[in-house]
Protein backbone atom coordinates (compact mmCIF):
# COMPACT_ATOMS: atom_id res chain seq x y z
CA UNK A 1 0.00 0.00 0.00
CA UNK A 2 1.25 3.46 -0.81
CA UNK A 3 2.43 5.13 2.42
CA UNK A 4 0.95 8.46 1.33
CA UNK A 5 -2.48 6.91 0.90
CA UNK A 6 -2.16 5.26 4.32
CA UNK A 7 -1.58 8.66 5.97
CA UNK A 8 -4.63 10.23 4.32
CA UNK A 9 -7.10 7.62 5.48
CA UNK A 10 -7.62 9.01 9.00
CA UNK A 11 -8.24 12.52 7.59
CA UNK A 12 -10.77 11.24 5.05
CA UNK A 13 -12.56 9.30 7.77
CA UNK A 14 -12.68 12.33 10.06
CA UNK A 15 -14.07 14.49 7.29
CA UNK A 16 -16.81 11.98 6.54
CA UNK A 17 -17.67 11.69 10.24
CA UNK A 18 -17.81 15.49 10.61
CA UNK A 19 -20.11 15.78 7.58
CA UNK A 20 -22.41 13.10 8.96
CA UNK A 21 -22.56 14.83 12.34
CA UNK A 22 -23.36 18.17 10.68
CA UNK A 23 -26.21 16.65 8.67
CA UNK A 24 -27.60 14.99 11.80
CA UNK A 25 -27.46 18.26 13.75
CA UNK A 26 -29.23 20.10 10.95
CA UNK A 27 -31.98 17.51 10.76
CA UNK A 28 -32.49 17.58 14.52
CA UNK A 29 -32.50 21.39 14.73
CA UNK A 30 -34.84 21.96 11.76
CA UNK A 31 -38.44 22.67 12.70
CA UNK A 32 -41.38 22.36 10.33
CA UNK A 33 -43.11 25.58 9.37
CA UNK A 34 -46.20 26.26 11.53
CA UNK A 35 -49.67 25.71 10.13
CA UNK A 36 -51.29 29.11 9.61
CA UNK A 37 -55.00 29.87 9.99
CA UNK A 38 -57.03 32.94 9.13
CA UNK A 39 -60.76 33.65 8.68
CA UNK A 40 -60.92 32.43 5.09
CA UNK A 41 -62.49 34.34 2.16
CA UNK A 42 -63.99 37.79 2.84
CA UNK A 43 -67.36 37.73 4.59
CA UNK A 44 -70.46 39.00 2.84
CA UNK A 45 -72.05 42.12 4.24
CA UNK A 46 -74.83 41.28 6.64
CA UNK A 47 -78.35 42.13 5.54
CA UNK A 48 -78.84 43.60 9.01
CA UNK A 49 -75.71 45.79 8.77
CA UNK A 50 -76.46 49.43 9.66
CA UNK A 51 -76.77 51.42 6.46
CA UNK A 52 -77.92 54.83 7.65
CA UNK A 53 -74.60 56.31 8.82
CA UNK A 54 -70.90 55.85 8.00
CA UNK A 55 -69.32 53.57 10.57
CA UNK A 56 -65.71 52.84 11.52
CA UNK A 57 -64.60 49.77 13.48
CA UNK A 58 -61.58 49.23 15.69
CA UNK A 59 -60.75 46.14 17.74
CA UNK A 60 -58.28 46.26 20.61
CA UNK A 61 -56.74 43.55 22.76
CA UNK A 62 -54.53 43.47 25.87
CA UNK A 63 -50.89 42.55 25.34
CA UNK A 64 -51.37 38.90 26.26
CA UNK A 65 -53.87 38.52 23.39
CA UNK A 66 -51.80 40.53 20.93
CA UNK A 67 -49.96 37.56 19.43
CA UNK A 68 -50.68 34.99 16.70
CA UNK A 69 -50.83 32.05 19.12
CA UNK A 70 -54.00 29.93 19.09
CA UNK A 71 -55.04 29.77 22.74
CA UNK A 72 -56.93 27.07 24.60
CA UNK A 73 -57.99 26.38 28.20
CA UNK A 74 -58.61 23.05 29.90
CA UNK A 75 -61.40 24.36 32.12
CA UNK A 76 -62.03 20.92 33.61
CA UNK A 77 -58.44 20.83 34.92
CA UNK A 78 -57.30 24.43 35.43
CA UNK A 79 -59.45 27.21 33.97
CA UNK A 80 -56.89 29.87 34.87
CA UNK A 81 -54.16 28.36 32.75
CA UNK A 82 -53.90 29.56 29.14
CA UNK A 83 -51.98 27.40 26.67
CA UNK A 84 -51.09 27.66 23.00
CA UNK A 85 -51.17 25.00 20.31
CA UNK A 86 -47.67 24.02 19.24
CA UNK A 87 -47.05 24.12 15.49
CA UNK A 88 -50.12 26.23 14.65
CA UNK A 89 -50.61 29.98 14.50
CA UNK A 90 -53.06 32.62 13.39
CA UNK A 91 -51.91 34.49 10.31
CA UNK A 92 -52.23 37.70 12.36
CA UNK A 93 -53.17 38.53 15.97
CA UNK A 94 -56.86 37.84 16.73
CA UNK A 95 -57.75 41.54 17.07
CA UNK A 96 -56.60 42.21 13.49
CA UNK A 97 -58.47 39.22 12.07
CA UNK A 98 -61.64 40.11 13.97
CA UNK A 99 -61.48 43.78 12.97
CA UNK A 100 -61.21 42.85 9.30
CA UNK A 101 -64.13 40.42 9.61
CA UNK A 102 -66.40 42.92 11.37
CA UNK A 103 -65.67 45.62 8.79
CA UNK A 104 -66.64 43.22 6.03
CA UNK A 105 -69.85 42.20 7.81
CA UNK A 106 -70.88 45.71 8.81
CA UNK A 107 -69.70 47.55 5.69
CA UNK A 108 -67.43 49.70 7.86
CA UNK A 109 -64.04 51.33 7.48
CA UNK A 110 -60.93 51.13 9.64
CA UNK A 111 -60.78 53.52 12.56
CA UNK A 112 -57.27 54.56 11.52
CA UNK A 113 -58.40 55.59 8.04
CA UNK A 114 -58.88 59.19 6.99
CA UNK A 115 -62.51 58.66 6.05
CA UNK A 116 -65.16 60.75 7.79
CA UNK A 117 -67.30 58.50 9.96
CA UNK A 118 -70.43 59.31 11.92
CA UNK A 119 -69.66 56.74 14.61
CA UNK A 120 -66.85 54.50 15.80
CA UNK A 121 -67.57 51.01 17.02
CA UNK A 122 -64.79 50.04 19.42
CA UNK A 123 -64.50 46.41 20.52
CA UNK A 124 -62.18 45.44 23.37
CA UNK A 125 -61.37 41.73 23.39
CA UNK A 126 -61.15 39.98 26.76
CA UNK A 127 -61.22 36.33 25.67
CA UNK A 128 -60.53 34.63 22.34
CA UNK A 129 -59.79 30.96 22.91
CA UNK A 130 -60.95 27.37 22.70
CA UNK A 131 -62.32 26.30 26.09
CA UNK A 132 -62.56 22.62 27.03
CA UNK A 133 -65.30 21.78 29.52
CA UNK A 134 -64.41 18.11 29.04
CA UNK A 135 -61.64 16.34 27.14
CA UNK A 136 -63.84 15.87 24.08
CA UNK A 137 -66.14 18.86 24.54
CA UNK A 138 -64.95 22.35 23.69
CA UNK A 139 -66.10 25.63 22.21
CA UNK A 140 -64.66 28.76 20.66
CA UNK A 141 -65.27 31.52 23.20
CA UNK A 142 -65.22 35.28 22.60
CA UNK A 143 -65.81 37.78 25.37
CA UNK A 144 -65.74 41.46 24.50
CA UNK A 145 -66.91 44.92 25.49
CA UNK A 146 -68.29 47.08 22.68
CA UNK A 147 -68.82 50.82 22.85
CA UNK A 148 -70.27 53.16 20.26
CA UNK A 149 -68.63 56.58 20.03
CA UNK A 150 -69.57 59.61 18.01
CA UNK A 151 -67.13 61.37 15.68
CA UNK A 152 -65.68 63.29 18.63
CA UNK A 153 -65.25 60.01 20.53
CA UNK A 154 -67.97 60.75 23.03
CA UNK A 155 -69.76 57.70 24.42
CA UNK A 156 -73.18 56.94 22.94
CA UNK A 157 -73.80 53.38 24.12
CA UNK A 158 -72.02 50.27 25.36
CA UNK A 159 -72.66 46.56 25.82
CA UNK A 160 -70.83 43.37 26.78
CA UNK A 161 -70.90 40.29 24.54
CA UNK A 162 -70.17 36.63 25.32
CA UNK A 163 -70.27 34.26 22.35
CA UNK A 164 -69.66 30.50 22.23
CA UNK A 165 -69.66 28.15 19.27
CA UNK A 166 -68.92 24.40 19.54
CA UNK A 167 -65.62 23.07 18.20
CA UNK A 168 -65.65 20.05 15.93
CA UNK A 169 -62.29 18.72 17.07
CA UNK A 170 -59.89 19.01 19.99
CA UNK A 171 -57.06 20.62 18.04
CA UNK A 172 -55.94 23.87 16.45
CA UNK A 173 -58.09 23.26 13.38
CA UNK A 174 -61.17 22.85 15.56
CA UNK A 175 -60.26 25.96 17.52
CA UNK A 176 -59.85 28.06 14.36
CA UNK A 177 -63.18 26.94 12.93
CA UNK A 178 -65.05 27.50 16.20
CA UNK A 179 -63.57 30.95 16.73
CA UNK A 180 -64.42 31.93 13.16
CA UNK A 181 -68.03 30.88 13.79
CA UNK A 182 -68.05 32.83 17.05
CA UNK A 183 -66.63 35.89 15.29
CA UNK A 184 -69.37 35.77 12.65
CA UNK A 185 -71.98 35.41 15.40
CA UNK A 186 -70.50 38.43 17.16
CA UNK A 187 -70.82 40.44 13.95
CA UNK A 188 -74.50 39.49 13.75
CA UNK A 189 -75.14 40.49 17.36
CA UNK A 190 -73.32 43.78 16.92
CA UNK A 191 -75.40 44.57 13.84
CA UNK A 192 -78.60 43.82 15.75
CA UNK A 193 -77.48 45.99 18.65
CA UNK A 194 -76.59 48.92 16.39
CA UNK A 195 -79.99 48.71 14.69
CA UNK A 196 -81.99 48.21 17.88
CA UNK A 197 -82.16 51.86 18.90
CA UNK A 198 -83.28 54.79 16.75
CA UNK A 199 -81.63 57.33 19.10
CA UNK A 200 -78.29 55.64 18.40
CA UNK A 201 -78.62 56.23 14.66
CA UNK A 202 -79.75 59.83 15.23
CA UNK A 203 -76.80 60.47 17.55
CA UNK A 204 -74.36 59.25 14.89
CA UNK A 205 -76.01 61.26 12.13
CA UNK A 206 -76.11 64.37 14.29
CA UNK A 207 -72.47 63.93 15.18
CA UNK A 208 -71.45 63.77 11.53
CA UNK A 209 -73.54 66.79 10.61
CA UNK A 210 -72.25 68.90 13.48
CA UNK A 211 -68.69 68.15 12.46
CA UNK A 212 -69.00 68.43 8.69
CA UNK A 213 -65.86 70.00 7.34
CA UNK A 214 -64.31 69.88 10.82
CA UNK A 215 -61.10 67.93 11.33
CA UNK A 216 -62.65 66.45 14.47
CA UNK A 217 -65.02 64.50 12.25
CA UNK A 218 -62.08 62.63 10.80
CA UNK A 219 -60.81 59.82 12.90
CA UNK A 220 -57.39 60.21 14.51
CA UNK A 221 -54.75 57.58 13.83
CA UNK A 222 -54.78 54.46 15.96
CA UNK A 223 -51.65 55.60 17.79
CA UNK A 224 -53.71 58.34 19.47
CA UNK A 225 -56.20 55.85 20.88
CA UNK A 226 -55.38 54.77 24.45
CA UNK A 227 -54.66 51.02 24.66
CA UNK A 228 -57.08 48.55 26.14
CA UNK A 229 -56.73 48.16 29.88
CA UNK A 230 -54.60 45.20 30.85
CA UNK A 231 -56.46 42.73 33.12
CA UNK A 232 -54.94 40.82 35.98
CA UNK A 233 -52.39 38.38 34.59
CA UNK A 234 -53.63 34.83 34.40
Amino acid sequence: MNPTSRKRLPFAGSAALAAAMLLTACSIGARPAPTLYDFGPPAARLTTAPATTPLAVEVRAPHWLDSPGIDYRLAYADAQRVQEYAGSRWLAPPAQLLAQRLRQQLGATAAASNVAAACILRVDLHEFSQVFEKEEQSAGVIQAQAVLLDARRRLIAGRSFAIERPAGSADARGAAAALLAASDALGGELAGWLNSSAPTARACAGSLGANAGDSAARLPPAAEVPPAATPVLR
